[in-house]
Order: structure tokens, then sequence, then C-alpha cells
């Protein structure tokens, strides 16, 4: 029973972080992404969240936002799914490399990997991998083409 009620009050309070995290227009991004840090989430260094983001509560250890990369403003970041052959639920792993950018209201619905200084436009839906270097926008995101990254 002490174990259920610890459970619950630990989620209670991390569904209040988020949402002060998520909504909050006075929250300046870095504190945003303190608060997203306590809950759970891998957050790099330099990295920017925007407003009215979800992550995915079920598996917040399992987002995984290197360095420099980008969160937009409405995007939304699920690390569970629904397995469609046996019905399973499952949990997975989502990872932004170095430098990758969401576009604004961008979803993840798969566990993925964004390549290193990929773009995805926005209003895209991510449900495959995203190589290094290129753009990719759609529903489905597609790869649009490669960009060359200066050093």
């Amino acid at each position: 029973m002490q174990a259920k009620l610890n459970y619950g009050l630990k989620r209670f309070f991390t569904r209040i972080v988020l949402h002060i995290a998520a909504d909050s227009y006075l929250i300046n991004y870095r504190v945003r992404r303190f608060l997203y840090r306590l809950a759970g989430v891998n957050i790099g260094k330099n990295v920017f969240i925007g407003t009215n983001c979800y992550f995915d509560e079920l598996n917040l250890k399992g987002i995984y936002l290197d360095d420099n990369s980008f969160v937009t403003r409405g995007c939304v970041i699920l690390s569970h799914f629904s397995n469609s052959d046996d019905g399973s639920f499952e949990l997975g792993n989502v990872h932004l490399s170095k430098g990758a950018f969401l576009g604004v209201n961008s979803i993840i619905t798969k566990p993925v990997c964004i390549g290193k200084n990929s773009i995805v436009g926005a209003g895209s839906i991510v449900t495959k991998d995203i190589p290094d270097n290129v753009i990719a926008a759609g529903n489905p995101c597609k790869v649009i083409k490669s960009r060359e990254v200066k050093s």
C-alpha cells in the first residue's frame, strides 16, 4: 500500500512540474529545461524547449535530448506505443541527436532517433528514424533533401 501511495504522489508531483514547465509563457526556457530534467528527461547542454510541449509521462527516462537540440512550440514526444502485430504495450527511447531541430507542432509517435543536425519540418509526424544532416517533413515524415552543415 505504501509503495502505491509513493508512486501516486511521485506521479502527481511530476504532472504538476510538467504542467508548469509546458504551459507557462512566463517561464524562461532555461527554467523549463531544468524542470524537465527534474522530471526525468535526459537533457544535454544548450537545449531549447518551447512552450506547450508534451513529453510522455509514462517513460520520461526514455527521452534523450542531446546538446544543442531544439524542441519548438507545441511538439509532442511519445516514448510508448501499442504494437499493431500483437497489441502489446511497449516503451521505447526517443533520441534527438546533437543539433537536431523539431519544427512547431511536430509529433514523434514511435521510438526513433533524429540524426545529427537534422531538421524536422513544422507539423510533421515522425514514425521512422531520420538520418544525419537532412531536412525531413510530412505525414509520415520523409526525407526531403540533405543539407550541408558548416563546421
